[in-house]
């Protein structure tokens, strides 16, 4: 399965604003990583995504980025009782 094909292991959301963590493998093990956007309808009614945020809509992208750190530092944690 390719890397664009696979789902984010999770998803945080504010209205139209959203983190995905994504869980990567490698020679050196897994990671996590995340990125955030938001959702918005074009002039066609079509649905689009960008990362570009207004002055309102800094402080939820950046909340929802805490958030996914925090969700991270976490399974991370899970992750290694799992390994032992």
């Amino acid at each position: 399965m390719s890397e664009e094909t696979k789902k984010p292991v999770m998803r945080l959301k504010s209205g139209p604003i959203s983190a995905s963590i994504w869980r990567k493998t490698g020679a050196n093990g897994d990671w996590y990583t995340a990125d955030v956007q938001r959702c918005y309808k074009d002039s066609t009614d079509a649905f689009c995504y960008t990362n570009s945020f207004s002055r309102d809509e800094i402080p939820v992208a950046a909340k929802l980025l805490d958030m996914a750190f925090g969700w991270i530092i976490r399974q991370e944690q899970k992750d290694r009782e799992v390994e032992k």
